[in-house]
């Protein structure tokens, strides 16, 4: 395998990712689900929801590097706040907070409280 074939995503004294190495993402897995939550709407019949605020995130987000292997690891609980209405009547309207709790890589399902 050519030396440009075996480059990868870890440090330089670990170029062809063979060696165990972890990187913290947190940061920016934060940073990429409030930009992706605060633009989610959904549109149901004649009801349009629409996540407004990021409240909180908690948790952390790395990548783990082992045989050439990578290993995305996240753990976090979201609180946000959303709000719904009737479309072209705006005076029916409500507001809301949407808690997810604690999801990771290995959930196939969601805990969400709705208030």
């Amino acid at each position: 395998m050519s030396k440009e074939g075996t480059a990868g995503i870890g440090s330089i004294w670990n170029n062809n990712n063979w060696f165990y190495e972890e990187k913290n993402y947190t940061n920016f897995a934060k940073e990429f689900l409030k930009d992706a939550v605060s633009k989610l709407q959904i549109t149901k019949n004649d009801t349009l929801v629409r996540l407004y605020e990021v409240k909180t995130i908690e948790g952390e987000a790395s990548v783990t590097i082992r045989k050439q292997k990578q290993i995305f690891l996240y753990e976090f609980e979201l609180e946000l706040y959303f709000d719904a209405c009737k479309i072209g009547n705006d005076a029916q309207k409500c507001k809301g907070k949407l808690k997810v709790h604690e999801f990771n890589q290995d959930d196939d399902e969601l805990t969400i409280d709705i208030t």
